[in-house]
């Protein structure tokens, strides 16, 4: 059977409903389909998940990051990312299964604007209970007021009972990065 309208339809619903809260059960009744039978289809139609395919927000955010002059904060609200009034992260998390026993190095160039409190990259490896295994979040090393480009790091080790690893960038205060 060829679902190619069904998965135009959920495809299309997913972009125009990016900056929404979005779930598998959201967008399967949008087409009509169950859960587990939207879920087949469309990850053998579209070659991902629907959770992947959702995640593209995080590419979305990244791209206004870069390229517009909005506050993190605007753009984790925007983009349903968790924040609160003057803390704001992006956290997009992925399995760890391919990186157990291993050292992790998280690279990214920031720039910050009159930054008030603190901001910085951040990493933290979890295992299936979701216990934190390890954690980074600069705050020893924090970025602070106004700086130019510059490349930071974090390495952190993977243990083996790790099960999520999960990344972003934080503003923890009033500014711009």
């Amino acid at each position: 059977m060829v679902y190619d309208t069904e998965i135009q339809k959920a495809s299309k619903f997913i972009e125009d409903h990016l900056q929404e809260e979005l779930s598998l059960e959201c967008v399967s009744g949008e087409v009509g389909f169950s859960m587990y039978h939207f879920h087949r289809i469309f990850q053998k139609e579209v070659g991902m998940t629907v959770a992947d395919y959702i995640r593209r927000r995080i590419t979305n955010a990244a791209s206004m990051l870069l390229y517009t002059k909005e506050r993190i904060l605007d753009i984790a609200h925007l983009h349903r990312f968790e924040s609160q009034d003057q803390f704001a992260t992006m956290m997009p998390s992925f399995k760890a299964n391919k990186y157990k026993g291993k050292r992790l190095k998280l690279s990214a160039f920031i720039k910050t604007e009159t930054v008030e409190g603190f901001c910085g990259l951040w990493r933290r490896v979890d295992n299936a209970s979701d216990d934190i295994l390890q954690f980074d979040n600069m705050s020893n090393r924090p970025i602070t007021k106004t700086t130019n480009w510059n490349r930071y790091s974090i390495v952190l080790d993977v243990p083996e009972n790790s099960a999520t690893i999960s990344f972003g960038v934080l503003l923890n205060g009033k500014g711009h990065v």
